[in-house]
Parts: C-alpha cells; structure tokens; sequence
C-alpha cells in the first residue's frame, strides 16, 4: 500500500471511530448506563475545577441526568 493510500485509510478509520463514539455516547445517555457513558472517557478525566477519573465522572452523570429527565440524542 502506498503512504497516500494508508493516509486515507487511516483518515477514513478514524472518521469512522469518531462517528461511533458519538453514537456510543448517545445511546449510554439516552439509556443511562453509566458504566458505558464513563467507559467512554480516559481514566483521568478531569471533571469540572477539582476532580478527575472516572469515579467522580459517573458521579457527576448520575447527579446530572436525574436532573433533566428524558433524552434523545441524535
């Protein structure tokens, strides 16, 4: 393969993994799985001023989306 080609490859499969991650995370919110909304997220991700990981991220979610009802996200 040449490197044009495997550029575009390469291009075209990390579209595509964008694509599925924003489906993923719709689909984990809209169902409030937690565990597949946080899963989604690195292991230190920093949560508003003064909390990072995945722990006080669910947390945040949980507290969040029990505050505004319904979702459908598209």
């Amino acid at each position: 393969m040449t490197d044009e080609l495997e550029a575009r490859v390469d291009r075209l499969e990390s579209t595509d993994a964008i694509r599925q991650l924003v489906s993923r995370y719709a689909l984990a919110t809209d169902s409030r799985d937690l565990d597949a909304l946080v899963a989604l997220f690195v292991d230190d991700v920093r949560v508003g001023a003064d909390q990072h990981g995945r722990d006080a991220l669910r947390a945040f979610f949980d507290r969040t989306l029990r505050e505004v009802g319904i979702t459908i996200l598209q």
